[in-house]
């Protein structure tokens, strides 16, 4: 497979790096963040209902990410506490303006970033 390295469009997005194998594979780092409680029990963009304590939900960056991780699309998340494998069930408009690449639950967020953290630097790729 031939990687390259490409910019996102965007000034916001300019400083994240994305290197991709097709359009269907790509590898992001930047912040990831967490929905909030106040999602509790909301339905999902790509259905489903959101439950902060299930660690494999997980929405992203909107538009640029919704091309390359559809619905349903299978992704690690590495960070600082650790690697997780969640399901992109949902978009995040404004992840994109924030510089944010992945939300995760409150669950997830633990888990990747450690217990207290609302925010860290993250890699998402696919498995």
């Amino acid at each position: 497979l031939f990687l390259h390295r490409y910019r996102p469009a965007g000034d916001l997005l300019a400083g994240l790096g994305v290197t991709a194998t097709d359009a269907h594979a790509a590898e992001q780092t930047g912040t990831a963040t967490h929905y909030g409680s106040h999602f509790q029990g909301r339905t999902l963009g790509c259905g489903g209902t959101y439950e902060s304590s299930d660690p494999t939900i997980a929405a992203v960056q909107h538009p640029q990410m919704n091309q390359a991780w559809p619905c349903d699309t299978r992704l690690v998340v590495e960070g600082p506490a650790g690697t997780i494998e969640v399901i992109r069930r949902d978009s995040c408009p404004g992840c994109a303006r924030r510089g944010i690449v992945i939300d995760l639950t409150e669950a997830g967020i633990a888990l990747v970033c450690g217990p207290g953290r609302s925010t860290c630097l993250v890699t998402v790729r696919e498995p």
